[in-house]
């Protein structure tokens, strides 16, 4: 896959993916517009200026975001063209026309929706429990302020809601759902066999003078590629945290203050039947609901089945209908005489007596216990040092990072001035090209800035950049080798096998193509592969049932085949090289009264989704259309 996806990082396939990158990434960073600058602008939409600082770090947000993606199994050229840098600038601009569409049309998030936003995010929460002084800290450690990330979170929110407002807006009907269930649920059923999977079909052969005439007329093929070697400097988080020093007064006075963390309080679940007492009730009333309450006691005492009675007598309609069972107790949020009652039981399935309160009679039963659980120093240890390392390594790294690139691009002759100013050593790699490397060199964009200009050419060092968050480099060149034929001795095995392949390829495809006429031409499958000796494979099923790589091939032909008179005789030639004949004898319909409501329901959503998603985009063309922009190009 990551081959493929290299060989058409330069097409639309690239173009495609970065395209659909834009559409998480537009959700973020509106706040920036409105907090001004100095900054010179680049576009301003609907009176919201987009300064020069906003759209480099967008444009270095989706540079990273993109290269995860691919892996960096991308062309680094890609992020350098005008292209990319509009596509960065154009989610800007639609990002600020919504909010100025948001802003005049009165769409407001009140603080009760941002906080229960946020509390829930996992990143700000210790043990399940939203944690302030966590969430500060995650955000200053991001580089933002605190009121950046709520102004993001509510334009975020925002754009939510009116994108949800779009898609729920979407009436599918039932008889929609019915087609596309039916389609979806399809199976078809087809005789096939496969030309290739041995070479007795087919027999072909290459000389030596048509290997040697390949490479004389096509030697331009046959050169090995321009390489390089360079010597760098890496600068990672990793690095600095592996040597910085901690002293053990520093592990013990952070397991000290972060001991909530490393314990595990006591848990407890349990169930009750309650036997109702209203606020008014006689003595009488009182005296006969307790007795009842006692009763039931008993019966449990004597191996009565807790939950069946909790069903059946329990005047508490929530809890009974799941056999009492009230979840895990959380101090504070029962009833004091309850608490106290429950809070008491030390063994599962131990049950309490009777316990009054306001709202009458309570029996309770233990269902589940857990003691508390302290980690200690020793097993809290190793996990507090990393994370020391850490914090200690995050603040370093952003101090040495801007020193660091600064004495590079100050020093463009050498690197050692900055590996003496930021105390690293400097590294050689091995030779490499364009395409490929190892070590370090495997990385796209560390062979991209090899070959540029300013390093192969110049001579000088190369600006610093990133392959990742983590990890920034700066490298120059040191030796250099121009693209040069290889001999023909090197390549005659690799020329041999390509001209093998290609004429095999060509004449398994010629031989499949006189297959197929013969069948169509007899309409008689069984006679056609008796005579050659084939052996024909039956398939009956959906678009997911296939057995291997071929039979996938197949299925997708065989569901791409519509409005034919069955049986429906095909070929197609496989990426491996092989041809597959077929023959399509039935197509049916997913039955509709065998699909769970689940599955159909699952489907109506998917349906929903992408229609409204669609008339959500159609809104952001309008609005952009709509939209007074003006781009400053001089400034990107």
């Amino acid at each position: 896959m990551l081959t493929k996806i290299r060989e058409k990082s330069t097409g639309i396939f690239a173009w495609v993916i970065v395209t659909i990158i834009t559409v998480p990434f537009a959700l973020w960073g509106i706040n920036s517009y409105f907090e001004g600058g100095g900054e010179a602008l680049v576009a301003s939409a609907e009176g919201v200026d987009i300064d020069l600082n906003t759209y480099q770090a967008a444009l270095a947000e989706r540079r990273r975001v993109t290269a995860q993606v691919f892996q960096q199994n991308i062309d680094p050229t890609i992020f350098e063209s005008k292209e990319f840098k509009m596509q960065v600038l154009d989610g800007l601009i639609n990002n600020a026309s919504e909010a100025s569409f948001a802003e005049r049309t009165g769409y407001r998030i009140s603080e009760e929706q941002l906080g229960a936003t946020i509390r829930v995010l996992p990143y700000f929460q210790n043990n399940g429990v939203f944690d302030s002084a966590q969430y500060a800290n995650t955000i200053r450690n991001a580089g933002m302020s605190v009121a950046r990330f709520e102004q993001q979170q509510r334009q975020q929110i925002v754009n939510e809601q009116i994108r949800a407002a779009y898609i729920d807006s979407v009436v599918i009907s039932n008889a929609e759902v019915d087609r596309v269930v039916q389609l979806l649920e399809q199976t078809r059923a087809a005789d096939y066999v496969v030309l290739g999977s041995d070479d007795s079909v087919v027999d072909i052969s290459v000389s030596e003078d048509e290997i040697r005439s390949e490479y004389d007329l096509n030697n331009s093929k046959y050169f090995a590629p321009e390489q390089v070697k360079v010597e760098y400097l890496e600068l990672s988080r990793k690095s600095i945290a592996d040597n910085i020093e901690l002293r053990e007064a520093e592990i013990e006075k952070a397991f000290e203050d972060n001991k909530a963390r490393f314990t595990n309080p006591e848990t407890r679940r349990v169930s009750h039947i309650l036997i109702g007492v209203s606020a008014d009730a006689s003595e009488a009333e009182i005296s006969q609901a307790e007795q009842k309450a006692v009763d039931l006691v008993g019966r449990v005492q004597q191996g009565a089945n807790f939950a069946e009675l909790a069903m059946y007598y329990s005047d508490d309609s929530g809890s009974a209908e799941k056999g009492g069972d009230l979840g895990v107790l959380t101090k504070g949020v029962m009833v004091p005489p309850f608490e106290e009652a429950a809070y008491a039981l030390r063994t599962v399935g131990e049950t309490s007596e009777p316990v009054r309160s306001r709202f009458g009679f309570h029996i309770i039963q233990l269902t589940d216990f857990q003691p508390e659980l302290i980690k200690s120093y020793d097993e809290a240890r190793g996990e507090i040092e990393a994370e020391l390392r850490a914090e200690l390594a995050e603040e370093q790294f952003i101090e040495l990072a801007e020193a660091f690139s600064n004495t590079v691009y100050e020093n463009p002759e050498s690197l050692v001035p900055a590996a003496d100013e930021v105390q690293l050593s400097v590294m050689t790699s091995d030779w490499f090209s364009r395409d490929s490397g190892n070590g370090i060199a495997k990385h796209e964009i560390f062979r991209h800035v090899a070959f540029s200009d300013e390093v192969r050419a110049e001579g000088l060092n190369s600006n610093s950049f990133e392959i990742d968050s983590s990890t920034m480099l700066a490298l120059r060149s040191l030796d250099y080798r121009s693209s040069s034929l290889r001999p023909f001795e090197d390549v005659r095995n690799e020329i041999e096998s390509s001209l093998l392949q290609q004429r095999r390829s060509a004449a398994i495809a010629k031989a499949g193509s006189n297959l197929l006429k013969s069948i169509k031409n007899s309409t008689n499958w069984d006679s056609v592969v008796e005579e050659n000796d084939l052996d024909s494979v039956y398939y009956d099923g959906g678009r997911n049932d296939a057995a291997d790589p071929t039979e996938q091939e197949l299925v997708t032909a065989l569901f791409t085949v519509s409005g034919v008179d069955l049986p429906y005789y095909g070929g197609i030639e496989t990426g491996s090289g092989e041809y597959v004949l077929f023959r399509l004898n039935t197509v049916v319909d997913g039955n509709l009264t065998e699909i769970d409501n689940a599955v159909r329901e699952s489907i109506r959503a998917r349906i929903v989704r992408y229609h409204g998603q669609t008339v959500y985009q159609g809104y952001q063309q309008q609005l952009r259309a709509e939209s007074e922009v003006t781009i400053f190009e001089e400034n990107l």
